[in-house]
């Protein structure tokens, strides 16, 4: 049990979370920031990858003109797979569902080419945030969900999340891969609940 979910702080940061995502229905369940950030970021031409689908995969889909998802979930991927048929999205989203295991993080390396931005919100992420690093193109961005139970959370104290807030990070791999996108431009959002951080490879 964690006792700051029982914090006043959490209740009213929890209420905000709650109004936005009945403001806005089918954006992604990222943060509210991170959310706009790649609203006003993501353009129609381009080619996106993701790991974990859901509603993330219709809203990205629309907003570029190829999206590749992975899911581990058999029952939510013949979810999301009726929702893209339904909304006419099937033509532009290769969409596969792969198990748990190392092909899970490795179906991105069938590509030849780079993606202009990848989001991380799946199983294995530590394993799919190191291959990423060298799939996203120069200029293009990689979404980490949930990253304060992976990564210090470096926002001011009014904006850190009373969930999961840590100053460290989770192992040692993790410190060791974050540091391989040192040089990287990153953006820390965080909703009080999650954070989501992206970061933006030079170029």
């Amino acid at each position: 049990m964690n006792l700051n979910t029982f914090k006043p702080s959490y209740f009213f940061k929890r209420l905000r979370m709650n109004s936005f995502q009945r403001k806005l229905p089918d954006a992604p369940w990222l943060t509210e920031n991170a959310v706009y950030i790649l609203n006003s970021w993501l353009k129609p031409s381009d080619k996106g990858f993701e790991w974990g689908s859901g509603r993330s995969t219709l809203w990205l889909a629309n907003r570029s003109a190829s999206l590749v998802s992975i899911e581990h979930h058999e029952g939510w991927y013949n979810n999301v797979s009726s929702m893209l048929k339904n909304n006419d999205l099937y033509e532009k989203v290769e969409y596969f569902r792969i198990d748990d295991g190392e092909e899970y993080e490795s179906k991105i390396d069938e590509y030849d080419y780079p993606f202009d931005y990848i989001l991380i919100d799946g199983r294995r992420r530590l394993q799919c945030l190191k291959k990423a690093i060298s799939k996203v193109k120069m200029g293009g961005i990689l979404i980490l969900d949930n990253s304060d139970r992976y990564i210090p959370n470096n926002i001011g104290d009014n904006f850190l999340s009373v969930v999961n807030k840590s100053c460290k990070f989770r192992n040692e791999d993790w410190e060791k891969t974050i540091q391989l996108m040192s040089e990287w431009r990153q953006f820390q959002t965080s909703d009080g609940i999650n954070d989501s951080t992206i970061w933006m490879r030079p170029g």
